[in-house]
């Protein structure tokens, strides 16, 4: 460029001496490709104008025949020569008597018909005039010249007149064009004597028409894709024998290679594209041949190859790995940039098929791909790790990966491109595809146990719809892992509050991945139990289930299934409106989202305020279930286990027995199978359920007036007795209730003691259920009232059983966890324990089990109810009690 301003000096006419050698300079210049686009400046253009209106017949010629060269070339530098005023000097020259100028000025024309910007100037400064003249001439060239210069006129003419020039747009939306057009330019494409300008305007036509799949199917049935082929094939030197196809060379390729990238629409249309023709071979060839140095072309035929494999991808694949095109392919990787993330995209086409992925790994394409995993370049990293990523998708290259990828190298490719999506998708389905379990080729996750890799995957939750999908799915392949688990679980990396936003993404996908995600985490321990365990959370989930495809939701069950295990889950789960969902959850087809809403209902089922709700709404559901079902004995024991919570209930046990329950009960309890134990404990609630309302019956008020007979205290203990061992808290907890309405009348607590009652109690403050563990604590409070009854719960142990409810140190964190009904009931048992005479010693006994915090906590904490500290105090009164020693 430089040079080009230094000669531009000496095309003035003050320098007369030397203007003729920078004119025939220019001439020569604007014969070089390279050359030529430092002379379509402006200042250039103007200089050779000025050189070609020179008085001097030289200066004149030589500034007329590179101008008219340049003009050659058409498109943008045609538009700048018409608009300064070259395009009359070249119709002018072409007016000339001198038949070399006349079949210059014609060639120049072949460049200027084709800007339909320009055609009315043509017209106007009558370069068709010229032109018909000049097709007329006696001289060979001349002729040539002009008729192709007309060709190229009428061609560009169908375009503009035709009004196809959104089809002819790469930008536009593809349209159908009527064939009559397509066949015309095929018309003008296989003429005898067309110019290379005439060539180009078709292609380049083609290459958009094809675009939409009627057009690109008449192109098909004009067997385009023959003459497409013959020009892309480097073994094919006649096609560009002369001059001016040399110029166009690299356009004409190009051009052509889009053709068939844009044809590439959907797999039938491929498959004709592929069986048949020469398209991906010679695809091939171009990079081995003598466009292996244009990067242009280079990357042309990549985008191509990758084109045809996602769109017809198994007999695209198959034809590359038949023609040796990984060789090729992995060549390019150690090529330019640009050629390097071109060859890229192309094996991860071919990397989606798995056995295509051992292939590449075995063609030794890891150390190019690594090579570009290094790299500082975001458009260099992007495709590699999406290559990767694909590569994963064969177990068999797990182990070659991971020993190669560090966890420190995959957090710092994490770091470095946090704000590129497309990289951090790919490494995250890249890690997700190794942490899958796969029974032949074992696991490989020990790389990824790394707290700032695992950080990144967890930040991609508060990012994209995709973000969040991609890294929920790999987390929760990730988390099955113990080490990994703990990592995730460290409070530091806020998982739940991400997912707690998620659940409520108008994703439906991403709400899934969110919900097994928080399944997997449900299932970690008590700690995370309790972090998962929160309104928003357990909403979300219930909404899922109700939010589509059951089949698709049963996920969502299965972590309410084990969010229901805990106590403040069943409450959340029951006044989230978890038993309407769970019941049209079960009733889907799906077996696995018909066993997590059994599971659900099952410990719904077990806190006592439950049993009408679900006995009124989904009774019929479960008694269906359980008689149609003849083949999973899980969903059986499931149902089964509901209907014995429910049958406690006498209220339920009627409307159990009148639905038929007990014909189906009796059925498979005289059967030798492992499902007859269960359905004998629901009918032995059943029948318990009826002396035990009997017991209970109206309220303690009514037992105040009424004294039990010794057989009544019996029954009630030989019930508990009958059901030791037999898991079954419905029957302790009413148990429970009924001792502590007995506990009302001062002669029902004598009968009570006579009969070992305190044993029992004894036995039922043990329970780990909460609901039992409640109501155990309301009769020790009342029993406690009784001087009897307190000596002989102190002399049993109760005091220290009743501590032991909070049993985990430290005390007063572990207090807190306990729902506030249950905080009452065992600090108001723990204050009645120690009135009267058996205060020191209950005193010391709480002390002693290191109960004093709790107490410390209470009464200085604001978020208890004054109840709760009311009874704390009491407790705290009765150390000054305690002996000094």
């Amino acid at each position: 460029e430089s040079r080009v301003s230094l000669l531009l000096k000496y095309t003035k006419p003050k320098y007369p001496s030397v203007q003729l050698s920078a004119a025939e300079t220019f001439f020569y210049l604007a014969f070089d490709k390279s050359a030529g686009k430092v002379l379509r400046s402006d200042p250039s253009l103007v200089a050779m104008i000025q050189m070609a209106r020179s008085e001097d017949d030289k200066i004149q010629k030589f500034g007329a025949l590179a101008l008219s060269r340049l003009a050659f070339t058409g498109g943008d530098v045609s538009t700048k020569i018409a608009e300064k005023g070259g395009l009359r000097i070249l119709i002018k020259f072409g007016y000339s008597k001198n038949r070399e100028w006349q079949a210059q000025a014609a060639l120049a024309l072949q460049g200027v018909a084709l800007n339909h910007s320009i055609q009315d100037q043509l017209v106007n400064e009558g370069g068709i005039q010229l032109l018909e003249k000049l097709s007329r001439s006696n001289d060979e060239e001349v002729k040539m010249n002009a008729k192709r210069s007309m060709s190229n006129f009428y061609a560009t003419l169908i375009l503009t007149n035709l009004a196809i020039h959104a089809s002819y747009s790469q930008d536009s939306t593809p349209k159908a064009v009527d064939a009559i057009i397509i066949n015309k330019f095929f018309e003008k494409f296989r003429e005898e004597d067309r110019s290379v300008n005439v060539l180009r305007v078709c292609l380049l036509a083609f290459s958009n028409f094809n675009r939409e799949i009627s057009n690109m199917k008449v192109f098909l049935r004009q067997s385009g894709m023959t003459e497409i082929c013959e020009l892309i094939d480097p073994e094919q030197p006649k096609t560009f024998e002369s001059e001016e196809m040399k110029i166009f060379k690299k356009e004409i390729i190009k051009t052509a290679i889009l053709c068939i990238e844009n044809g590439a629409i959907d797999d039938e249309v491929c498959k004709n594209m592929i069986q048949g023709f020469s398209t991906i071979p010679n695809l091939l060839k171009i990079s081995s041949f003598e466009f292996e140095k244009d990067p242009e072309i280079l990357v042309a035929g990549c985008s191509a190859l990758e084109k045809l494999c996602k769109s017809s991808k198994a007999l695209a694949q198959k034809r590359i790995i038949d023609e040796k095109g990984l060789d090729v392919l992995l060549d390019l990787l150690n090529r330019s940039t640009e050629v390097k993330i071109a060859a890229a995209k192309v094996l991860s086409a071919l990397a989606t098929n798995r056995q295509y992925c051992v292939r590449i790994i075995q063609e030794n394409a890891l150390a190019g791909l690594l090579m570009m995993l290094s790299s500082e370049d975001e458009e260099v990293v992007t495709p590699s790790v999406d290559v990767l990523s694909q590569l994963c998708l064969a177990p068999e290259n797990h182990h070659i990966i991971t020993q190669k990828i560090t966890c420190s190298a995959l957090a710092e490719l994490f770091r470095i491109y946090e704000h590129s999506v497309p990289i951090k998708i790919s490494a995250a389905e890249m890690i997700m595809r190794v942490a899958e379990k796969d029974s032949k080729f074992g696991f490989h996750t020990k790389v990824f146990e790394n707290k700032e890799l695992l950080q990144a995957l967890v930040n991609m939750l508060r990012a994209t719809d995709k973000e969040q999908l991609t890294s929920a799915k790999c987390l929760s392949t990730l988390v099955a892992f113990n080490k990994i688990r703990e990592k995730v679980k460290d409070k530091e990396m806020n998982v739940i509050d991400s997912l707690s936003t998620i659940l409520k993404s108008s994703n439906q996908d991403v709400r899934e991945a969110a919900a097994e995600l928080l399944s997997s985490l449900v299932d970690m321990g008590d700690g995370a139990k309790q972090e998962v365990i929160n309104a928003t959370t357990v909403g979300a989930l219930i909404a899922l289930t109700d939010a589509g495809d059951s089949s698709k939701l049963a996920r969502a069950a299965e972590a309410l299934a084990q969010i229901a295990n805990s106590y403040e889950g069943k409450q959340l789960i029951t006044d989230l409106g978890g038993v309407a969902a769970m019941k049209k959850l079960g009733a889907s087809q799906n077996t696995i989202a018909v066993k997590s809403s059994l599971k659900v209902m099952k410990a719904l089922s077990a806190l006592a305020k439950n049993q009408i709700t679900i006995a009124e709404e989904a009774l019929d559901w479960i008694l269906e279930t359980l008689k149609n079902n003849s083949v999973d004995e899980e969903v059986t024991e499931l149902a089964l286990e509901i209907i014995a919570n429910l049958a406690i209930n006498a209220q339920n046990k009627a409307k159990i027995e009148q639905a038929g329950g007990r014909e189906i009960l009796n059925q498979i309890a005289s059967q030798s199978t492992p499902m007859a134990p269960f359905a004998q404990k629901a009918i032995r609630n059943m029948e318990s359920s009826k002396r035990l309302s009997e017991l209970s019956a109206g309220s303690s008020n009514f037992l105040m007036r009424r004294t039990l007979k010794a057989n009544d205290v019996k029954g009630i203990l030989r019930l508990l007795q009958d059901n030791a061992d037999k898991e079954n808290s419905g029957v302790e907890r009413e148990i429970s209730r009924v001792l502590g309405s007995v506990a009302e009348n001062a002669d029902n607590v004598n009968m009570v003691l006579q009969e070992k009652g305190v044993s029992a109690i004894s036995q039922l403050v043990k329970s780990p259920d909460l609901e039992v563990q409640k109501y155990v604590c309301q009769a020790i409070a009342k029993f406690s009232l009784h001087d009897k009854a307190r000596a002989a719960l102190t002399d049993e142990g109760i005091t220290e059983s009743v501590c032991r409810l909070v049993s985990q140190k430290p005390f007063e964190n572990n207090f807190e966890k306990i729902p506030p009904e249950n905080q009452i009931e065992i600090l108001t048992a723990l204050a009645n324990l120690c009135s009267s005479t058996e205060k020191p010693k209950n005193a010391l006994k709480i002390l002693r089990c290191g109960f004093l915090p709790v107490l410390v906590n209470v009464i200085s904490n604001d978020k208890f109810d004054d109840q709760v500290k009311y009874q704390a105090a009491i407790i705290l009164s009765s150390m000054n009690y305690v002996p000094d020693d």
